[in-house]
């Protein structure tokens, strides 16, 4: 006993775990916010998207094979996008991982991409544990996370969403619990080649 509180020895590991954890959490945090508020201003040019994902998926692969999840990426070579090419693989980095991180091993992520008149949808689709219902409106919320503690900081979709914004595009989610997820980022066309 100490100035009249009673300190249990459990307990005490127990709390000093939990500040570990969030003092982890926000050096996260900060880390993302430096990060962002460093980076230059936005440079918007045409680019071929499928240069742009294949490169984003050189950057995941080590963590994708680890968990055996295969991504399936069938994107024509003629499509160009007219946007922040960096920071459209920021974008895709953050749905990758998403997407390793929340599927099972042997989840499969297809990556197509289709025109429509001035726009470029692409598609990120997997066949994971999928999004409950509650959740979908909050994914894009600054802090929001459904990682552990330490394990994510909540800024990777907020940070996403406001590139889009610069990029004059979007970025939504649709998902059902138990069937999967699917992230559309639309994107204006660029000139082809």
């Amino acid at each position: 006993m100490r100035d009249g509180v009673n300190i249990d020895k459990d307990e005490f590991i127990q709390y000093l775990g939990i500040v570990n954890s969030e003092t982890l959490r926000c050096r996260d945090i900060i880390e993302t916010l430096s990060k962002f508020a460093r980076e230059k201003e936005i440079r918007i040019a045409p680019f071929a998207l499928k240069a742009c994902v294949e490169q984003t998926l050189k950057l995941t692969n080590a963590k994708a094979h680890k968990k055996n999840i295969i991504f399936d990426c069938d994107i024509s070579s003629s499509i160009v996008v007219k946007a922040d090419a960096q920071r459209i693989e920021q974008v895709l980095m953050q749905v990758f991982s998403n997407s390793i991180d929340f599927c099972s091993s042997d989840c499969i992520v297809s990556i197509r991409a289709s025109c429509d008149g001035d726009i470029v949808l692409l598609s990120v689709a997997d066949n994971g544990p999928g999004i409950p219902s509650g959740i979908i409106p909050k994914v894009f919320d600054p802090f929001f996370t459904t990682k552990k503690v330490g394990k994510g900081a909540g800024l990777g979709l907020a940070i996403s969403h406001h590139i889009m914004e610069e990029c004059d595009g979007a970025i939504t989610v649709e998902s059902e619990e138990g069937k999967g997820t699917k992230v559309l980022i639309e994107m204006p066309r660029g000139e082809g080649r």
